[in-house]
C-alpha cells in the first residue's frame, strides 16, 4: 500500500520539517510518497528537499525496494493578506496536491504534526488490507487533556492528522478551498464530505498516532508571514531573523 503525505510548507517551516522528516523516515513501512507544496517557488524548499532524497535513496542502496521519496509543488503565488486569505492559500494547495499524487492512501500532515508512533503507517496499511475502507481514522494528541476525534464527529472535533483517505476517493470529492469566516475549519469539511460520499462509513483504529502542533517551532502561520504587520519591510526582517534563530537552534553546527 503507497501512502501520498501531503504538507503545505513556507520558508520559516523548515525547522519543524526537520523534526517531521525524521518521524516519517523512521517509520517502518517506508512505501509513501511525500508532496510538500508552497505558495510560488523556494529555493530553500528545494533545497531542503533535494538533501532529503539524498538520505532517503542513501538509506535504501542496499534493498530491494523502492526508495520513498519527496517531491516539490509550488502554485503560482498568491498574496495573502490576512488569517483567513493565507488558510484560504494552504487550502488551495492542499487541493492542487491532491489532484496531482498517484498513491492508494493520502494523509494530510501539516509541517507543525508530530509523529508518535512509529508503527502508524504499517498499522494503517495492515489494518486497511484486512478491512478495506476508503476512510481510516485514529487519534491523536490535541492538548494536555483532550484527545481527538471524539465522536460524534462534527466541527471543531476532528483534524486532518485523524484521517486518511483513498485517493480515489479524495479526487473525486476535492479538498474545500474557500473559507467560512465563521467555522473555518476545512479539515472537517473535507472529512465530511468524504463520509457522505461513502454513506458514513470508515475504518477506527483506536490507537494514538499523532500530537497536533507537536513539532512547532514558530508561534503560529500568521505571526511567521507577517500578515498582522502593516509595514512588510519589519515584517520581512522579523521573519528572517527568527528562522536564523530556529535553525540555529536546531542545528548549531551547520551539520
Amino acid at each position: 500500500m503507497k501512502f501520498g503525505i501531503i504538507t503545505p510548507v513556507f520558508d520559516g517551516c523548515l525547522g519543524s520539517l526537520e523534526l517531521l522528516f525524521r518521524e516519517i523516515h523512521h517509520q517502518t513501512h517506508s512505501n509513501w510518497i511525500w508532496m510538500l507544496c508552497s505558495n510560488g517557488y523556494s529555493e530553500k524548499i528545494c533545497q531542503f528537499i533535494d538533501k532529503k532524497n539524498h538520505i532517503l535513496s542513501k538509506s535504501r542502496r542496499n534493498s530491494t525496494l523502492e526508495s520513498p521519496s519527496m517531491v516539490y509543488l509550488h502554485t503560482e503565488y498568491e498574496e495573502v493578506h490576512d488569517g483567513f486569505s493565507v488558510l484560504a492559500n494552504v487550502c488551495k494547495r492542499r487541493d492542487y496536491c491532491i489532484s496531482m499524487l498517484e498513491s492508494d492512501y493520502v494523509l494530510i500532515i501539516d509541517a507543525d504534526a508530530k509523529i508518535l508512533d512509529s508503527q502508524m503507517f504499517a498499522i494503517i496499511s495492515s489494518e486497511l488490507e484486512a478491512t478495506p475502507s476508503e476512510i481510516c481514522i485514529y487519534k491523536i494528541k490535541y492538548s494536555r487533556k483532550c484527545t481527538l476525534p471524539t465522536f460524534p464527529i462534527r466541527y471543531g472535533t476532528i483534524d486532518t492528522l485523524n484521517f486518511c483517505i483513498s485517493t480515489k476517493l479524495a479526487k473525486k470529492v476535492g479538498y474545500p478551498t474557500t473559507i467560512n469566516t465563521e467555522q473555518y475549519g476545512n479539515d472537517y469539511w473535507f472529512i465530511d464530505r468524504c463520509l457522505n460520499a461513502v454513506n458514513g462509513e470508515y475504518v477506527f483504529i483506536d490507537r494514538l498516532f499523532g500530537r497536533y502542533n507537536g513539532n512547532a517551532i514558530y508561534l503560529n502561520l500568521q505571526t511567521l508571514l507577517g500578515t498582522r504587520h502593516r509595514n512588510k519591510i519589519l515584517a520581512k526582517l522579523f521573519r528572517s531573523f527568527k528562522a536564523l534563530i530556529y535553525r540555529s537552534l536546531l542545528n548549531p553546527f551547520g551539520l
